[in-house]
């Protein structure tokens, strides 16, 4: 229903307005390890792009929902 999607995205929103550029992030996910840390490099309109502090080739673009700031 377009109610959720407007929940949804406000919640993206929300969770996008706690992040920048630079910031060292954990992703919470069960295919990610929890114990890494992965830095912003790239906020989009819906994804975050970051990108391992330890391995930049290390490259995932994930929804704010799933990163935790460190």
């Amino acid at each position: 229903s377009d109610q959720l999607n407007d929940i949804i995205k406000e919640r993206r929103e929300k969770a996008k307005a706690q992040f920048s550029v630079g910031d060292v992030v954990r992703i919470i996910h069960k295919t990610v390890n929890p114990n890494k840390e992965f830095r912003i490099v790239k906020i989009n309109s819906k994804n975050i792009k970051v990108t391992g502090k330890d391995n930049l080739r290390e490259n995932y673009t994930v929804s704010p929902n799933f990163l935790e700031k460190l």
